[in-house]
């Protein structure tokens, strides 16, 4: 209980543009990938970090996500994905998207598609872990909220979950004695 409140204050004091502590949002590169990191939280725990906040809270955060938006949209890296994140967030929360940083992205990546569940980090293929710490969960997580919304992304969705577990296994063997 003590941790959510803490989380529940520290969300307030990060995106309350009077805090000391409020969060950068739009400025650099580096504030888009904290904004897809705390979309991902909201998404992946509403009951926990989004519906019990007070609504001035919950506003300021809508308002830090779309600022992010000041970033440009990347398109030669696993940021597509930041991108997409924030944005699958916002539409979950009910606000408008833009296309091209929701599906414009998660198509991006997915023509980044090499085969045995891995995905190349733009054009290329890295050997690296960003597979397993972006790519792969975000992708999941977006196209889980482009299914709800959208029906032609069901099998999408599927074909994906297919690879993140045929990675899954490739990582498991890499770890493996």
């Amino acid at each position: 209980k003590q941790f959510v409140e803490w989380t529940h204050a520290s969300l307030d004091a990060a995106t309350d543009p009077a805090s000391p502590d409020f969060m950068n949002f739009c400025q650099g590169g580096q504030p888009l990938v904290d904004a897809a990191f705390l979309a991902q939280g909201i998404l992946r725990a509403p009951t926990v970090l989004w519906q019990p906040l007070e609504k001035r809270v919950q506003r300021q955060i809508v308002q830090a996500l779309k600022s992010s938006r000041a970033i440009g949209t990347p398109t030669d890296s696993n940021w597509v994905m930041f991108a997409a994140m924030v944005e699958a967030a916002l539409l979950t929360l009910g606000e408008q998207t833009i296309e091209s940083r929701l599906e414009g992205c998660v198509q991006r990546m997915l023509g980044w598609y090499k085969g045995d569940g891995a995905y190349g980090d733009g054009e290329f293929f890295h050997f690296d872990y960003y597979n397993s710490f972006v790519i792969h969960p975000m992708l999941l997580d977006v196209l889980a909220v482009l299914k709800q919304k959208d029906s032609r992304f069901v099998p999408v969705h599927a074909k994906v979950l297919r690879r993140a577990r045929r990675y899954a296994e490739v990582q498991e063997r890499l770890i493996a004695p």
